[in-house]
């Protein structure tokens, strides 16, 4: 599939917006190239545009679902894929389903789904599970634990910046920063340009009075920042 960039599309053709020529297959091809290019505003952008004009196509109510969970917008998600008979047992909703049940103190339930969803294929579904398991061990003041499972999450999925903030405040708690520093560098060898992780990784340095690594993860972070 041909991936598109902002400064490819071009929305207007002959005075009449672009989308408004485009069949429903048309738009939903469109759509998922931009959740491919990570393009989420855009996409969902799109998805309510599509929506107005094929209100009786399920397929963008689903796709408006799945950006909101990306987003990590799990109430919205889960309010639209309740309304969708295909998508009850869905581990998207079933993991924002253990999420509200999560903020509402039901860690028994929300633990055990989490820890079911734990075990599926996808990357995305296992690291968001592992997630959840850590904030329970949060919310149980279970700190050893919150760092495991931030540490499962965050080796799955080193592109989500809300596990890089998660796993780093597990290191804090547990002041495990000797252990994470080879944890760190293995992680930055597969994303080298998340100026978050440069900068705790330098925090754990720092803590350690490593100056000079220090200093040198700071520097990266001003490259990286200064480069985006």
């Amino acid at each position: 599939m041909k991936q598109h960039t902002e400064g490819q599309f071009k929305p207007i053709k002959n005075g009449i917006p672009i989308f408004a020529l485009m069949s429903e297959k048309d738009s939903i091809e469109l759509i998922d190239e931009l959740l491919i290019n990570n393009l989420l505003t855009d996409a969902l952008t799109h998805t309510k545009r599509s929506m107005s004009r094929f209100p009786n196509n399920q397929a963008f109510p689903k796709r408006e679902a799945d950006i909101y969970f990306l987003q990590e917008s799990y109430d919205k998600a889960l309010w639209i894929y309740d309304t969708i008979e295909s998508q009850q047992n869905s581990p998207q909703r079933l993991l924002s389903l253990a999420i509200k049940k999560m903020n509402c103190n039901k860690l028994v339930e929300a633990e055990e789904m989490a820890r079911q969803l734990k075990l599926h294929h996808s990357v995305d579904i296992s690291s968001r599970a592992y997630a959840v398991l850590a904030d329970i061990a949060f919310l149980k003041q279970d700190y050893k634990n919150m760092y495991r499972w931030a540490r499962e999450a965050i080796k799955r999925n080193p592109f989500l910046d809300s596990l890089t903030e998660k796993f780093y405040v597990a290191v804090e708690l547990t002041n495990n920063h000797h252990k994470s520093i080879p944890f760190y560098e293995t992680l930055i060898d597969e994303n080298p340009y998340s100026s978050s992780m440069w900068l705790h990784l330098s925090k754990c340095h720092e803590k350690l009075g490593f100056k000079t690594q220090a200093n040198d993860c700071l520097d990266m972070v001003s490259m990286i920042e200064t480069s985006s």
